[in-house]
């Protein structure tokens, strides 16, 4: 009878002898993992392969003592090194990669800080890009629990005041937060306005009498 394998891929295949065991025709295929091939490091002049770059270095210095050096250039400036661990180190220190946009906010503005119930306030912060790429950022604002967000988008260094607009709806105080920066203002209820006072049948003292009057909620 023709031996049974199985195929496990992409796994090396060892067979295994044990007495007695009757499945797959009395071997075991054990399952081993393949390790990653070895970094190589490949000789320009003759084909030699190394395992380091420090032996092949060796090599063509030993071996080939008139080619010219191997170098290394950098694609930015056109600087050249002796080994990749030069350039890799030259990119790093002379060519990072420029930072992100990084935004932040200051100089937190309510006005006015007291109002009458049913006039506007403006808050404002001032939002700059501290970073090296321009980027867009969502502002915040929270008032006693309710949510406005604007979005700013600004190039590297620039500034942009970012506005809010409401009105307090009731008389209190209203606890304002835009992303950490905090402040309040305050809402009061509107002083009742009296006009055109009028007696309509005068009296002599002592005795009751009607007067009229016009009375205005700002």
């Amino acid at each position: 009878m023709a031996e049974e394998k199985r195929k496990i891929s992409p796994a090396i295949i060892v067979p295994v002898a044990i007495a007695g065991v009757a499945a797959l025709g009395g071997i075991i295929y054990l399952a081993t993992r393949e390790e990653a091939p070895p970094t190589v490091y490949t000789c320009p002049y003759c084909g030699a392969t190394f395992t380091t770059e420090e032996e092949l270095l060796a090599h063509i210095e030993a071996e080939h003592p008139e080619a010219p050096p191997v170098v290394y250039t950098c694609a930015i400036c056109g600087a050249t090194f002796t080994t990749q661990e030069e350039l890799d180190a030259h990119i790093q220190a002379e060519h990072p990669a420029p930072p992100l946009a990084e935004i932040v906010l200051s100089d937190l503005t309510i006005e006015p800080s007291e109002v009458y119930v049913g006039e506007p306030v403006t808050i404002t912060v001032t939002a700059t890009n501290v970073g090296g790429m321009a980027g867009s950022y969502e502002v915040t604002c929270e008032v006693n629990g309710e949510i406005n967000k604007e979005t700013v988008t600004l190039n590297p260094g620039e500034s942009k005041t970012v506005s809010f607009s409401l009105t307090a709806a009731a008389a209190g105080t209203y606890q304002v937060s835009v992303d950490g920066l905090t402040g309040s203002f305050t809402a009061l209820l509107a002083p009742l306005v009296l006009s055109n006072l009028q007696t309509l049948s005068p009296q002599p003292p002592g005795k009751t009498f009607w007067v009229t009057l016009d009375v205005f909620n700002p």
